[in-house]
């Protein structure tokens, strides 16, 4: 029955990477259906992943939950892993803690550009160029919470990505101005919604700091 219904019955194996326990790998032969979910907090003189976690993070089709604190030093793993496609994933939480290193900024894809089960999005100290971001989220309806922290400025859209998205913009509002397609009008209304949200978070994050300083 378990192997059969593990989502029904909301089981999962948990992949901690503690010493002593059984080899994960043996875990996952043994219980073939069943998700996983990978968590770990590193030590600040930590200098590579265990072993278990490495293994874990080999099994994409496998994983439902990411929650990883590590060290620059033990990022290599985690970092070449999220450019693949994770289909079963529903949170991903990385956060890589190094103060005398730049916040890591991969150049790839992000979960392989589709993420159609993610709910909950929180990276810190590592970046994906904002396209690749807006890739996986266009593979998903899902989403819940995004949270993205000490993003590098190469991260920001350059002057000739903004260029070019605000040239679509207006087309798709030159278009807009007269009798419109239901898809656009709905597309149109999303990005509004969104961006006075955005907004809205914005200025409520500058009051804050503001009371916070005064």
């Amino acid at each position: 029955m378990i192997s059969i219904s593990p989502h029904r019955l909301d089981l999962w194996i948990l992949c901690t990477g503690k010493s002593g326990g059984v080899p994960i790998e043996r875990i996952l032969g043994s219980w073939s259906t069943v998700p996983l979910i990978v968590r770990f907090r590193g030590g600040p003189n930590s200098k590579s992943l265990p072993d278990n976690i490495t293994a874990a993070l080999r099994h994409p089709d496998r994983i439902c939950e990411i929650d990883l604190d590590v060290t620059n030093s033990m990022a290599g793993p985690i970092v070449e892993a999220i450019q693949e496609p994770f289909q079963a994933l529903k949170s991903i939480r990385v956060t890589v803690r190094d103060a005398t290193r730049p916040p890591i900024l991969v150049r790839n894809a992000f979960l392989g550009g589709s993420s159609p089960d993610l709910r909950e999005i929180k990276l810190d100290g590592i970046a994906f160029p904002f396209p690749a971001i807006r890739q996986a989220l266009l593979s998903n309806n899902n989403l819940v919470e995004l949270h993205l922290s000490n993003v590098p400025n190469e991260v920001y859209f350059s002057p000739d990505q903004l260029a070019e998205l605000k040239r679509k913009f207006d087309a798709m509002m030159n278009i807009a101005s007269g009798p419109c397609h239901p898809d656009l009008a709905h597309a149109l209304g999303s990005v509004f919604s969104h961006v006075d949200r955005t907004v809205e978070d914005i200025e409520v994050g500058r009051f804050a700091k503001r009371r916070r300083i005064s």
